[in-house]
């Protein structure tokens, strides 16, 4: 834990000074928290392409075809990165390729043309960062199909809440011992889908 960087200072401060330093963070800041850093001889490859959109990378991964991950679909093309969505469901994958929305989980919700979904998790993990969005109690099933298929390091952010039944372990601990190489982050906040899939704020 880097406490010089944590105490007082706004996320981007902290991961703007971390980059220049040449670490790689796990790029989530938790509220009242601290970045977990391991020094790294270079930052790493997207921080340093401009030409990967503003997030700084150019597809991403999303592990879930629900209504959240769906939602998210949205964030990641209005960021100016691709956005491929891994989903069970054929219907699902149908209707968002050919229909452009979510009919199953997030209807009413029209999709930008440029989302794909695919029930190959390897094309889905084919990507710079992924996004993990499947239900809790799903998370370790599906973290194990995708560990064979994602690349050595490609960061993971945990989008789902909860802890796992019978191990009362935390979504970031299942990614941590199942994708040991990955940098995990956590996304989290008290958000609705169908909101953040129309663009409005949340808190």
């Amino acid at each position: 834990l880097l406490e010089e960087y944590t105490s007082g200072r706004p996320p981007g401060e902290i991961n703007a000074a971390m980059v220049r330093r040449g670490w790689a963070v796990d790029y989530t800041y938790f509220s009242g928290g601290a970045y977990r850093a391991a020094q790294d001889a270079a930052p790493p490859a997207w921080h340093r392409d401009p030409q990967r959109g503003a997030i700084g990378m150019a597809r991403i991964g999303i592990i879930g075809g629900g209504a959240w991950g769906t939602a998210l679909s949205l964030v990641v093309r209005r960021a100016g990165a691709d956005a491929v969505i891994w989903a069970r469901e054929n219907e699902v994958v149908a209707a968002i390729n050919q229909r452009h929305e979510n009919l199953v989980f997030l209807p009413g919700i029209a999709l930008d043309p440029a989302v794909r979904a695919t029930t190959d998790m390897a094309e889905a993990a084919k990507s710079d960062a992924v996004l993990l969005v499947p239900p809790a109690q799903h998370m370790r099933a599906t973290l194990m199909q995708l560990a064979d298929a994602l690349p050595r390091a490609t960061p993971a952010v945990v989008c789902a809440k909860g802890i796992e039944r019978g191990t009362c372990a935390l979504m970031s601990e299942i990614v941590a011992e199942i994708l040991p190489a990955s940098p995990v982050a956590v996304l989290s906040g008290p958000t609705f889908a169908g909101e953040v899939a129309k663009g409005l704020p949340t808190a």
